[in-house]
């Protein structure tokens, strides 16, 4: 399965960001603090509703809003039947 875009919205530090993934390789760079681990904690809570840190689901919410979005267009890999699917948790305070 290929995550063909990530939108995430007020999301731990991530005011906003929309991710069109590589199918193969994707490099996340930056200093400390400037959302690489959030990104992937985006994807981990879009596949299973659970984060890798421990936290409750309300310290995912960015601080001064009141909710947040993630979403996930998701398709299969190549050779594989067309489909298209989205993925969407919304969270609120």
């Amino acid at each position: 399965m290929l995550v063909e875009r990530l939108l995430i919205q007020h999301f731990r530090n991530i005011a906003k960001a929309d991710i069109q993934p590589d199918s193969r390789v994707n490099l996340f760079m930056g200093s400390n603090g400037q959302g690489k681990t959030s990104v992937l904690e985006a994807v981990g809570i879009l596949g299973s509703l659970r984060s890798f840190r421990e936290s409750k689901p309300a310290d995912w919410i960015q601080t001064g809003e009141n909710h947040a979005e993630l979403l996930a267009t998701i398709a299969p890999e190549t050779g594989q039947p067309e489909w298209r699917s989205e993925v969407r948790v919304l969270l609120a305070r």
